[in-house]
C-alpha cells in the first residue's frame, strides 16, 4: 500500500515516457501544419521528462536510481516501436522493460534471531517478475504488456526496496531487532498476503473481524498494548507489540496447528483417497508415535509419505539463524529412528513448515505444487488457481492462530472492566469492593459529588419520596451522571 505522494514521480515519469513516440508523431503533424517550429513540442516533452526523471533518481539510492535512465530509455524505445507497429497495422504488443529487483546485502538486514547475536542466512536475490511461478505476490508484476500502469510499477519497485532498505537501517539503529525479524518473515516470496483482501466467504476462509483488525496490528507492528505486562499464561514479561505471544499461548498454537493440517488434508484426500490423519503404527521401534500429520500418497510422487505439519516461531530461543530451516532439521533428528526403517520401505518423512509470519520451507512450494497438477488433471481445472487458493487458505489459517495467540496473552481484565462490559461483580461479598467503585460511581456517586447541600428540588424530591410509602427507584439521580430520577414505582 503507497501513499499517493509515493506514486506521483513513478507515475509522472511512466505517463511521459509511454507517450514519448505519440507525441513525436503530433509534432511532426504540427510542424507541417505550420502551428510549431520543428521539434519544439518534443524538446517540451523531453525536458518535462528529464526534470521528473531527475526529481525521481533524487529520491532513490544509488543503487535504485541508477536503472532510472536505463528504464526509461527501454520504455521509450519500446513505446516507439509499438507505435510504428500500430501505425502499420500490426497487432503485437510489446513487452514493458524491467527493474531489477536488489536484495538487501548482509549488513542491512542483520536480525539477531530468538536472543542469538547471529543475523538471518540472506535471501538469494529473485525478481518476482520473471519468475515462472505465478503466486499472489507476482500479481504486482502485471501481465508484461507495454503500458502506463506497468512502467509505473515497475518505477515503484524501485522506490520500494530503497524505503525497506531505509526502514531496516532505521530499525537497526533502534536495535528493534523483533521488527526486524518480522520485517525479513514478511518480505519473503514465499509468504502469501492474500488474507487481507479476501473479505467474500465465497472465496474461501475468512477472518473474523476481531481476528482481522489484531492480525493487521501485528502484521504493522503496532502496539497492542501501551507497556509492558506480565503475560497470563506463562508469566514471562510481554512487550507491547506481543512478539512473545508467538511463542506462547499453547492451546491456541495446537487449534491454529491442526487448522492448517486440515488445509492440507482437504486437497490430498481429493487425490489420494485413502489419505488418513494421525497414523499410528508405521515405526516399529515406536508403534504409538505418529512421525506426521497426513500419511498420503499426495505429497511426493511415486511414494508413501509421512506429512508433518510444523510452525514455528522467529522469536523462539532455539530458531537459530532461520527459524524455518531449523525446524525442518530437527524433524530428521526427532524421528531419525523412523527415517532409518523408512529406508527399505520406501515410506518418506515429509517435513512441512512454516513460520508464524506466513514464509515457508522450499519443500512446502514442492509437495503443494506436485499435489495442485495431480489434483487438475483428476478435475479437469487449473492447477494455478488451485494452488493459488490452497496457498490462500493455509495464509488465512495462519493469520487467525496468529492473532488467537496473541489475545490469548493479553493482559487479564480487571474486575472494573468487567463490570462495565459484563455487568458482572465477582464473586462473594467482596465483588463490589473489587470492581473498584464500579457500581458506587453509578448509584452512590464520587466523593467528586459531594459538593455542598443538596439542590431545593432534589430536597424536595426525597421528602415526596419518603413520605409516600414503599417505592422503587429506576435510575437513581448521583452527580454527573444521570440528571434526573425517573417515576416511582409505588408497591403498595
Amino acid at each position: 500500500m503507497r501513499r499517493a505522494r509515493d506514486t506521483a514521480l513513478p507515475a509522472i515519469v511512466a505517463s511521459r515516457a509511454t507517450a514519448w513516440a505519440k507525441v513525436r508523431q503530433i509534432d511532426v503533424e504540427l510542424t507541417k501544419a505550420g502551428l510549431m517550429g520543428e521539434g519544439q513540442l518534443l524538446r517540451e516533452h523531453e525536458e518535462a521528462l528529464k526534470f521528473a526523471s531527475t526529481m525521481l533518481k533524487n529520491e532513490l539510492d544509488p543503487s535504485e536510481a541508477a536503472q532510472v535512465d536505463s528504464l526509461v530509455q527501454g520504455v521509450t524505445k519500446a513505446s516507439a516501436e509499438l507505435w510504428q507497429m500500430r501505425m502499420s497495422g500490426r497487432g503485437r504488443d510489446a513487452r514493458v522493460p524491467r527493474a531489477q529487483w536488489t536484495a538487501l546485502s548482509q549488513d542491512e538486514h542483520s536480525t539477531p534471531n530468538g536472543g542469538s547475536e547471529a543475523p538471518l542466512q540472506q535471501q538469494a536475490p529473485r525478481n518476482p517478475f520473471t519468475d515462472d511461478t505465478e503466486d499472489e505476490i507476482s500479481e504486482i508484476g502485471g501481465n508484461g504488456k507495454l503500458t502506463v500502469t506497468n512502467v509505473q510499477r515497475q518505477l515503484s519497485i524501485l522506490a520500494d526496496n530503497t524505503r525497506l532498505r531505509r526502514l531496516a537501517l532505521n530499525l537497526e539503529s533502534d536495535q528493534r531487532f523483533a521488527d526486524m525479524r518480522r520485517l525479513q518473515e514478511l518480505r519473503d516470496p514465499s509468504v502469501d498476503h492474500s488474507w487481507i483482501r479476501r473479505l467474500d466467504f465465497c472465496d474461501g476462509p475468512v477472518l473474523n473481524e476481531d481476528d482481522y483488525a489484531l492480525s493487521l496490528q501485528l502484521r504493522l507492528g503496532a502496539n497492542v498494548v501501551s507497556d509492558s505486562y506480565e503475560c497470563p499464561e506463562c508469566g514471562s514479561l510481554s512487550d507491547p507489540k506481543l512478539s512473545h505471544s508467538t511463542c506462547c499461548a499453547k492451546a491456541e498454537r495446537t487449534k491454529g496447528h491442526y487448522a492448517v493440517v486440515r488445509a492440507m488434508f482437504d486437497r490430498c484426500s481429493q487425490v489420494d483417497t485413502s489419505a488418513v490423519l494421525e497414523q499410528r503404527g508405521l515405526v516399529e521401534a515406536e508403534p504409538g508415535a505418529r512421525p506426521g500429520d497426513i500419511f498420503t500418497t499426495a505429497a511426493v510422487p511415486n511414494r508413501d509419505a509421512a506429512v508433518d505439519v510444523t510452525i514455528v516461531s522467529q522469536e523462539a530461543a532455539a530458531a537459530g539463524q532461520d527459524c524455518v530451516a531449523t525446524a525442518h532439521s530437527k524433524k530428521f533428528s526427532r524421528y531419525r529412528t523412523a527415517v532409518q526403517e523408512w529406508g527399505e520401505t520406501g515410506i518418506r518423512l515429509q517435513p512441512m513448515v512454516w513460520s508464524c509470519e506466513g514464509r515457508s520451507h522450499p519443500d512446502v512450494s514442492r509437495v503443494m505444487t506436485f499435489c495442485s497438477a495431480a489434483l487438475a488433471r483428476r478435475s479437469g481445472c487449473s492447477a494455478k488457481l488451485l494452488l493459488k487458493r490452497w496457498r490462500a487458505d493455509i495464509g488465512v489459517a495462519l493469520a487467525a492462530r496468529r492473532s488467537r495467540m496473541a489475545r490469548r496473552c493479553l493482559p487479564l481484565a480487571t474486575a472494573r472492566s468487567n463490570y462495565v462490559l459484563y455487568g458482572e461483580l465477582g464473586d462473594g461479598a467482596g465483588g463490589q469492593q473489587a470492581a473498584e467503585g464500579g457500581v458506587g460511581s453509578y448509584l452512590q456517586g464520587t466523593d467528586e459529588d459531594d459538593e455542598g447541600p443538596p439542590a431545593p428540588e432534589a430536597s424536595t424530591q426525597q421528602a415526596r419520596i419518603a413520605s409516600a410509602g414503599p417505592v422503587v427507584a429506576l435510575i437513581a439521580a448521583s452527580g454527573p451522571y444521570i440528571a434526573a430520577a425517573s417515576t416511582d414505582i409505588r408497591l403498595g
